[in-house]
């Protein structure tokens, strides 16, 4: 009977996925069904790269997301030569181990009937399929799937074999890798429903000895994760704009697939009354937590572990929940069919909600053609807010060209560069243009829900050159390698032309026209400043409080009373905040070029060949404040750009690595339309470059001097060398304890009620 039934298991586990496994390819999927399916693609064209160019302005792959549902997806695309297929594959895969693992957990506590009946539940289960079909969460649908093997292997713990706890570590070690986020919601769940069992104190030495070997199966992920979790933003769902998008309204519990879960939960906590008092009380608090910003208590979601948990992904274990509680109550009513009919109906119901999976359209596909003969490897397109979600991260999949937009943003080395990018093109903001070609966008494809007019690309020099269907390409020339001949260092501020920002300023100032200085410079700083001046350069220094530098003193007052002989003070913004004067620094013993009253506003000295501007009244934020075009011009204007020779050609550009030769005419700072990342190495010839970010862009700056330059860039990961160990753990284990733990029979008792 048992026989029969698996295979029962794997035909349900398969019936369910049958829209995904005849879908057409490429595939039309929802939300973001086609930011996943392009990871197992790429895993399947290229392999696992440390470091790829498809998305955004360079990726760290799988650096920031568990691989397990990848690599197991990639390694049936391999051999069904289909990535939808190898996706569809895998949720078979872990659907099946999961239904597998939740009868004999559900056998070994006793059940009888009800443990053919739970995994069929668990199968069928309504919110589950919503994340596979409406969501297209993958890796999150496959750990969904595998919640049961883990509560299983931690019960398997009160054993007393060391191949029994080698089997636990390596199924624990299996969801870890499939999703991180489900591991605490499954660590709750697990110590409420079983945790008496587990205070043993065979099942405590146990627990150190799975940890340690866990630590070795996932070192290889988990180690680079925290090692490099600065780069990633996920730490503080909480505190930030997230924790409201990542809450569920509690109108939500009332679509179909959750009220369908609901009858089926009710129905078996009716039958097992105060026997189904810890699911019931369980599952409250798990729908509880998922409301986070619309829940009464918000603010439990600040405490340190449920502060990195998005607060929907308590539903997750719901279906494990209703699963144990029907299969109890299958166990402990005696009119079984009474119950089991109305069960089945409900979950059958479900299954009307299979949807029709369809082909991307043929507009879609002919842009995708088009772009993929476009020539040259030193450029990027993006698609301006797309009604299809993640359709454009898998377009580098159909054209082999680089696409700005990407499918997981928290872990985007560029990150802020692109959400201003993002937020420019929103607005219509010209200062758009300046973050396009940073990042060498050539083509901006626009489509039936993009933000911008053609008038408004027209004046950033993007033109019309091509149309499909609801899709229309704008093209403007862009460079890879861009010279940069002015820093902002200090303080951030978002200004209107092209620089740098650097937090400090850097040690060698060579190859830039100008420096902005927005804060207080040191004794050291403004020493080194002075010289860059003496040398030629040009310093613009921006306090925003007293002190003195560059021989000039600064008083903070209310400034008004503006006179000049350079500048018509006319045009100047109103200097009032809200109902009051307004404050900022202004200058003694400098030459004015707009005074207020006594003091100065804007003033410079020389030094040698070059000047420093004194910029008061904290000016900048003054200019931004009140949207002045003609201060900002006043700032742009004292910079003093130099125009310079800049040619270059890409000899070579792949995943994590590059070849230009670059022309420059003199020693120059430039940017390189690559997202810095710590493990970039670039060189000129033999010798080696100091690599700096620029923040503004995320993008890498390294400083040439006069002359050709055969600049060489590589990713060089230092972690990846933990692969191999790793995959020799997972080799040995695996032959160490599957042979075993065939032939043993673990029993674990079952105390009615509990």
């Amino acid at each position: 009977m048992k026989k029969a039934y698996f295979v029962l298991l794997l035909l349900l586990s398969i019936f369910i996925y049958l829209p995904l496994i005849t879908a057409p390819s490429p595939p039309a999927l929802p939300v973001d069904g086609n930011g996943h399916l392009f990871k197992i693609h790429k895993l399947m064209e290229d392999g696992w790269k440390p470091w790829i160019e498809d998305w955004y302005a360079g990726f760290p792959f799988f650096r920031f997301y568990p691989p397990a549902s990848y690599l197991l997806g990639a390694f049936f695309g391999k051999i069904l030569r289909s990535d939808i297929l190898g996706y569809s594959f895998t949720l078979v895969l872990t659907s099946f181990i999961g239904a597998w693992s939740m009868f004999f957990l559900l056998r070994r506590l006793g059940l009888g009937l009800g443990a053919y009946v739970g995994p069929v539940i668990y199968l069928l289960f309504p919110s589950k399929l919503f994340v596979v079909y409406v969501e297209a969460n993958f890796p999150r649908a496959n750990a969904i799937n595998l919640a049961p093997l883990f509560v299983l292997a931690v019960l398997l713990l009160s054993e007393r074999h060391i191949r029994t706890v080698v089997f636990s570590s390596l199924a624990i070690s299996a969801i870890l890798l499939t999703h991180h986020s489900i591991l605490i919601p499954l660590l709750v769940l697990t110590l409420a429903l079983y945790g008496e069992r587990l205070v043993k104190m065979g099942t405590i030495e146990n627990a150190f000895k799975l940890t340690a070997l866990t630590m070795l199966l996932v070192a290889f992920w988990y180690v680079p994760f925290f090692f490099e979790r600065a780069w990633v933003d996920f730490w503080d769902i909480y505190g930030t704009h997230l924790f409201k998008a990542y809450s569920v309204p509690p109108s939500d519990l009332l679509r179909p697939e959750f009220l369908l879960g609901l009858a089926v939960f009710s129905l078996s906590i009716l039958v097992l009354k105060r026997r189904g008092l810890r699911e019931l009380i369980l599952a409250a608090i798990f729908i509880y937590l998922s409301f986070g910003y619309y829940s009464p208590t918000p603010w439990l979601h600040s405490l340190l572990l449920l502060r990195i948990i998005p607060p929907y992904r308590w539903l997750d274990l719901l279906a494990y929940i209703v699963a144990v509680a029907g299969a109890k109550a299958v166990d402990v009513t005696s009119k079984k069919v009474l119950l089991v009919a109305p069960l089945t109906v409900t979950l059958v119901i479900s299954l009307l909600f299979l949807p029709t999976i369809p082909r991307l359209p043929d507009d879609y596909l002919a842009l995708a053609e088009w772009l993929g003969e476009q020539p040259g490897v030193d450029w990027r397109f993006i698609v301006d807010a797309p009604c299809e979600f993640s359709w454009p991260s898998y377009l580098p999949a159909l054209t082999g060209k680089t696409v700005f937009n990407g499918w997981y943003h928290e872990g985007n080395p560029a990150r802020e560069g692109e959400e201003k990018l993002w937020y420019f093109l929103s607005i219509g903001d010209p200062t758009l243009t300046y973050y396009l070609r940073a990042y060498a966008v050539r083509f901006v494809i626009e489509g039936d829900c993009g933000l911008v007019s053609e008038d408004f690309l027209r004046s950033l020099e993007y033109v019309p050159v091509v149309e499909f269907g609801r899709y229309r390409v704008y093209e403007a020339n862009v460079s890879f390698v861009q010279p940069v001949r002015v820093l902002l260092i200090g303080r951030y501020w978002e200004l209107p032309f092209d620089y740098a920002y650097l937090p400090k300023l850097p040690n060698e100032l060579s190859g830039v026209d100008a420096i902005i200085y927005a804060g207080m410079p040191t004794e050291e700083e403004v020493k080194r400043l002075e010289e860059f001046a003496r040398e030629g350069g040009t310093v613009i220094w921006a306090p925003e409080a007293d002190g003195e530098a560059f021989g000039a003193e600064v008083e903070v007052g209310p400034v008004g009373n503006l006179s000049s002989s350079v500048y018509d003070v006319s045009l100047f913004a109103p200097f009032q905040y809200a109902d009051g004067p307004w404050f900022g620094p202004l200058f003694e013993n400098v030459t004015p070029l707009v005074r207020a009253g006594n003091l100065t506003l804007i003033g410079f000295r020389d030094y040698g060949r070059g000047r420093v501007y004194f910029l008061g009244g904290n000016l900048i934020f003054h200019s931004l404040y009140w949207n002045s075009s003609y201060e900002l011009s006043i700032i742009e204007g004292l910079l003093s750009i130099r125009q310079i020779s800049l040619n270059y050609s890409i000899l070579f550009r792949s995943d994590g690595r590059f070849y230009l030769l670059v022309d420059v005419n003199e020693t120059s700072m430039v940017r390189i339309s690559e997202a810095y990342y710590p493990h970039w190495h670039i060189s000129s010839g033999d010798k080696p470059l100091k690599v700096m970010r620029d923040d503004r862009t995320g993008l890498m700056l390294v400083t040439l001097e006069s002359g050709c330059h055969r600049v060489s860039g590589e990713f060089r990961d230092p972690f990846e060398k933990l692969r191999l160990y790793s995959g020799l753990a997972w080799l040995f284990l695996s032959l160490y304890a599957f042979p075993e733990t065939k032939k043993r029979r673990v029993r674990v008792r079952f105390t009615p009620g509990r």
